[in-house]
């Protein structure tokens, strides 16, 4: 059977790294020598990470804000290395992207804004290695579930809509995806994801 997908669109956070704030927080925190609650208030509670996201702000305005908020200068390799910290690599879900990148175009689609791009190989290293390409809702000016931001992504990797693929933890952004006319999936677990891709004409051993 030929894959019935010439691209797969996925998360990055909830499906290729597991994340958790909490650590980022206090991370940064440390660093700069402020308290979790005024890293939280500045980044999160502001809106500021939002905006970052939605490509409101780029990545010199957002870290200079950032630093404004939290009264010291926040620089790039100290945003990168804290939100690094609070990442850990899913070996399964890694090893099946590995399993069909060589018969299907590989992607992601997350919301995040374009410092997280440009910082790429430092936060996630993996996504080189494999040869993922990188993008960001910020690229786009709208983040998920909005239906063009699927729309808009799939044009950028040349990719009709319906012959593509898209993987997200979160079930909004999955819906969201389908209503854009894509074959979408609610990442749960590894196994789903193989049965998902089979289906799809790319079978795989998951996690093996």
């Amino acid at each position: 059977m030929d894959p019935l997908v010439d691209l797969l669109l996925l998360d990055v956070n909830g499906v290729l790294y597991d994340y958790d704030p909490e650590v980022r927080v206090a991370a940064l925190g440390r660093a700069l020598g402020v308290g979790p609650d005024a890293v939280r208030d500045a980044l999160f509670t502001s809106g500021l990470e939002d905006a970052s996201d939605a490509g409101e702000v780029g990545p010199d305005e957002y870290l200079a804000e950032a630093g404004r908020r939290l009264g010291t200068p926040l620089d790039r390799e100290t945003w990168a290395a804290a939100l690094a910290g609070a990442v850990t690599p899913v070996p399964d879900v890694l090893a099946v992207v590995e399993a069909v990148i060589g018969r299907v175009r590989c992607a992601t689609l997350s919301n995040n804004g374009l410092l997280v791009r440009e910082m790429v190989d430092r936060v996630y290293p993996d996504l080189a290695r494999l040869g993922v390409e990188v993008h960001v809702a910020a690229e786009f000016g709208e983040a998920k579930p909005d239906r063009d931001v699927y729309l808009d992504a799939c044009e950028r990797c040349g990719a009709d809509p319906t012959r593509t693929a898209f993987v997200d933890d979160k079930e909004a952004n999955a819906r969201g995806a389908a209503a854009a006319g894509l074959h979408a999936h609610h990442h749960r677990d590894v196994d789903g994801l193989a049965t998902f891709l089979s289906d799809l004409g790319l079978p795989v051993d998951a996690g093996r």
